[in-house]
């Protein structure tokens, strides 16, 4: 990798440490967008439901912290070097719906994420 401006020496990054949660991460392309814009549809308004009142359920287990629940206003249009080097080859995520699943362990969200929960999710977005 090339170091570009390596002679205006930034400091170090300070990482903090992992808060130690787990997390499951579903999402779902929908519709094809219009450009950089996600179409509303019935589907996507019916599916956006749908995930909000499983939601609300997971929500409720003792073991899960939070469940956002987001639908895409905008999906970025561009695309770097990098990609258009491998165009073809590397699928472009145009994700117009996402369910991110916070519990309070990574063995939690590891256990969980094969459960009916999620599967419940995964057949709503199907």
């Amino acid at each position: 990798m090339k170091i570009v401006n390596s002679h205006l020496h930034f400091p170090k990054a300070k990482l903090a440490a992992p808060n130690g949660y787990g997390y499951i991460h579903v999402a779902a392309e929908l519709e094809r967008p219009a450009g950089p814009f996600p179409r509303s549809t019935d589907l996507k308004r019916s599916v956006i439901r749908q995930c909000k009142a499983i939601a609300d359920r997971l929500q409720k287990l003792p073991h899960v912290r939070n469940v956002h629940v987001f639908e895409a206003v905008l999906i970025a249009p561009g695309r770097g070097k990098l990609l258009n080097k491998r165009k073809g080859q590397v699928h472009l995520a145009k994700f117009d719906a996402v369910v991110l699943i916070e519990t309070d362990s990574l063995q939690t969200a590891q256990a969980s994420a094969g459960k009916f929960t999620v599967s419940r999710i995964d057949t709503t977005l199907v």
